[in-house]
């Protein structure tokens, strides 16, 4: 189930080289990563997710996006909340922005940016859901509308595995359970990109 499709070796020799410290990093922030009863080294806990064996680092992830929240806005990132973004901006073969709209209204946003990091997937397995519905095995969500994947490919990005997303696949949240880009999810709450 985890790995179908093409695998991308950069993608997973960055994944595993840099997991654990990115890990570091949520702590660092205020993110309880470390347990009394964790049996892992430095008090983990791993638990089992796909496989027979422990196999993911389990943490509290209700504080996530809050402590995330807190460490960009410490480092003077403008956050803007609520905006959908539909396509990159390219120059000479750079990313240098994005355009977006606005989920709540009907503002469109012209973003400048000196990098830009995108993020596809779905964040139903780090946040509550409104209406209660547990879209991580009852279907895809709905404000999973595939507009990043889609600015990814327009904008010249390697993607890989788009041919492998059969409906199975929606059970984990709408994310595509593969070693390829843009998604390349290795379990169904994170991606690399």
């Amino acid at each position: 189930v985890v790995c179908q499709g093409f695998i991308s070796e950069d993608l997973v020799e960055i994944w595993a080289r840099e997991s654990y410290n990115r890990l570091l990093d949520i702590e660092k922030f205020g993110v309880k990563i470390r347990y009394e009863d964790g049996k892992a080294p430095g008090r983990l806990r791993i638990e089992r997710l796909f496989h027979s064996v422990p196999d993911a680092v389990e943490f509290d992830g209700r504080t996530l996006k809050p402590k995330l929240t807190e460490e960009v806005r410490r480092r003077g990132v403008n956050i803007i909340n609520r905006v959908m973004v539909t396509d990159l901006l390219t120059s000479d073969g750079s990313i240098s922005g994005a355009v977006g709209v606005s989920t709540r209204s009907n503002e469109l946003y012209l973003f400048k940016a000196k990098a830009v990091l995108l993020s596809t997937g779905t964040l139903t397995r780090v946040s509550r859901n409104p209406v209660g519905v547990d879209f991580v095995t009852a279907g895809p969500p709905p404000h999973l509308t595939g507009d990043g994947w889609a600015a990814a490919l327009r904008a010249g990005a390697d993607v890989i595995n788009m041919e492998f997303l059969p409906p199975k696949h929606f059970r984990y949240g709408g994310n595509q359970v593969t070693g390829g880009a843009p998604i390349c999810v290795w379990a169904p709450a994170g991606s690399i990109v």
